[in-house]
């Protein structure tokens, strides 16, 4: 970080991943409501300004996270993964690997922050999948995945991607699940 008077200088998305790595720190033993902006942006050792340049509230910080979160599936995950069960389990994979902060995020109570991004997720791959015809279908998956994605934080990722990949793609098929 560089600083011109009182103008800090660093890059955007280190800046945006400093931020976003002390705020999960802070989380570990304070409820976001405790944390203040001064706090976080010193924790982060960045300047109040970048904190504003790319965040307006410290909700925002969680909003962005999913954002990214799903931005990156899309770019590593290719849809035509051998299918959609592959695909299915290429994305839990995926958030297992985010299990301490996705588990955090559930045990502060904070995964309201992260519906936003998952409708923009289930709107995105319903499109990809050409079987996109209504913003209430997007609505319906995408709170079916929050839910499920809040239990399986809450279970502590109790059961593995392939477990948790299997019961997804047997409740989009309609099939019973066998015990």
């Amino acid at each position: 970080m560089k600083h011109l008077g009182d103008i800090c200088i660093m890059s955007n998305s280190r800046v945006a991943a400093d931020i976003t790595n002390a705020l999960f720190e802070l989380l570990k033993t304070r409820e976001l409501p405790q944390i203040t902006i001064t706090e976080l942006i010193r924790k982060a050792g960045v300047c109040r300004a970048s904190f504003y340049r790319h965040f307006y509230l410290t909700e925002d910080v969680i909003r962005q996270y999913g954002i990214a979160l799903y931005e990156e599936i899309n770019r590593r995950i290719p849809l035509d993964r051998n299918g959609i069960y592959e695909h299915i389990l290429a994305v839990t994979a995926y958030l297992y690997a985010e299990r301490e902060r996705l588990g955090l995020i559930e045990r502060r109570d904070l995964y309201h922050l992260l519906e936003g991004p998952i409708v923009q997720q289930c709107v995105f791959q319903l499109r990809r999948l050409d079987v996109w015809s209504n913003l209430y279908q997007a609505e319906f998956y995408a709170g079916a995945v929050t839910r499920l994605l809040r239990v399986w934080a809450r279970n502590n990722f109790a059961e593995s991607p392939d477990e948790i990949s299997r019961i997804i793609y047997t409740l989009l098929n309609h099939e019973p699940l066998t015990p």
